[in-house]
């Protein structure tokens, strides 16, 4: 429910095929993330009118505000890199898409290859 009040206030889907989904829980103990991919286009109305492939979901508590924030800034940052969103896209493997996650995970904030 969270989510999708969030979702109300303005779409998470902001460019390039891409959303990042996120709220505040009170129920999560720790800040939480997980990466989904479809293959088909999802209509999750962007910003840039383009279809959505790939989900950054990020959950907290409000006492985990600043990592909240941090995990919101790290995605935002990996996914201005030249290659990051045509990797995700193209990964045939999980292993794949971990790999590429860590990649950018290991980037220090405010890089962009």
């Amino acid at each position: 429910d969270a989510i999708m009040a969030r979702e109300e206030v303005g779409s998470t889907g902001i460019h390039g095929g891409v959303a990042i989904p996120h709220a505040h829980f009170k129920s999560v103990k720790d800040i939480r993330g997980a990466f989904g991919r479809s293959a088909h286009p999802v209509d999750f109305r962007a910003v840039d009118g383009e279809a959505t492939y790939l989900f950054f979901l990020v959950v907290a508590p409000p006492s985990k505000n600043e990592a909240y924030l941090q995990a919101l800034n790290k995605i935002s940052t990996a996914i201005r890199g030249a290659h990051f969103i045509k990797f995700l896209r193209a990964a045939k493997t999980a292993k794949e898409i971990e790999e590429t996650l860590r990649e950018a995970e290991e980037m220090p904030t405010g890089l962009v290859r």
